[in-house]
């Protein structure tokens, strides 16, 4: 029985991230030049995938859109938030971080100022499984505060 189970949540996950990877290959299909100004035009939810997929699946990681990601200051940070709380994937969170330090240094969002938020970015350390991604995500933590 608990392999059936198994069978059935890695099937439904497959194809969950089968369907939505046509977003994430659709968009780095285009321009590299406009990647910023196209991604801007995207959802909250499809902005997080293809940033995500640029982060994680493509090489070499394009870690320059969290920029775009920032600009949308609380609302943006409230979702990803919704999000790493359902994730079970390390570097979701280490991902999320370099968008919030984004967040806190371009002054967008400043999450250093709300202790509520930043007691809860700092509790992510506690959902990561590696001990090497969660000293990363303590190292970039430290870092989120400092004077820009």
């Amino acid at each position: 029985m608990t392999r059936l189970v198994r069978f059935f949540v890695f099937l439904v996950t497959f194809f969950a991230g089968c369907s939505y990877a046509g977003v994430p290959k659709e968009f780095f299909a285009g321009d590299i030049a406009t990647r910023a100004e196209r991604l801007s035009k995207y959802s909250m939810p499809d902005q997080w995938g293809i940033y995500l997929y640029a982060n994680q699946v493509i090489h070499p990681p394009a870690t320059g859109l969290a920029s775009v990601l920032a600009k949308r200051g609380e609302p943006m940070f409230q979702y990803i938030l919704r999000r790493l709380d359902d994730s079970g994937n390390d570097l979701d969170y280490r991902d999320a971080m370099v968008v919030f330090q984004n967040m806190q240094w371009r002054g967008s969002y400043l999450i250093c100022s709300n202790s509520d938020d930043l007691r809860r970015v700092e509790s992510y350390q506690y959902k990561i499984k590696s001990p090497s991604w969660r000293g990363v995500y303590l190292e970039m933590f430290g870092r989120l505060c400092r004077d820009v």
